[in-house]
């Protein structure tokens, strides 16, 4: 990443490699796909192809979460696609970011 883009970010990445569960605000479509980062301000997760995903696409996002005694909920957000990266010598798989 160079200067430009980084100094571009306003909240800090972190990777992350677990399963999220999406959901498409139109057709009620439910898909579970591998989370690859999440920052406060969005979060990116992988996909086969991007043919199901466009710009400014809504979607619900439902994220795993423990709590203290171990118990798993989801925590639910609204979000927006705001890119998409195709596969590429780069990058093995596509992926789609999203602003929460």
């Amino acid at each position: 990443m160079n200067q430009i883009e980084h100094e571009r970010r306003q909240h800090p990445r972190k990777s992350a490699n677990f399963q999220i569960k999406i959901q498409n605000q139109q057709n009620h479509d439910k898909r579970t796909v591998e989370l690859r980062d999440i920052s406060e301000g969005g979060l990116s997760f992988i996909v086969e192809h991007l043919d199901d995903y466009n710009e400014n696409q809504r979607l619900g996002v439902n994220i795993p979460e423990y709590d203290e005694q171990g118990v798993l909920s989801y925590q639910q957000l609204n979000a927006e696609i705001v890119w998409l990266q195709h596969k590429d010598l780069l990058n093995p798989h596509a992926w789609v970011g999203l602003n929460c």
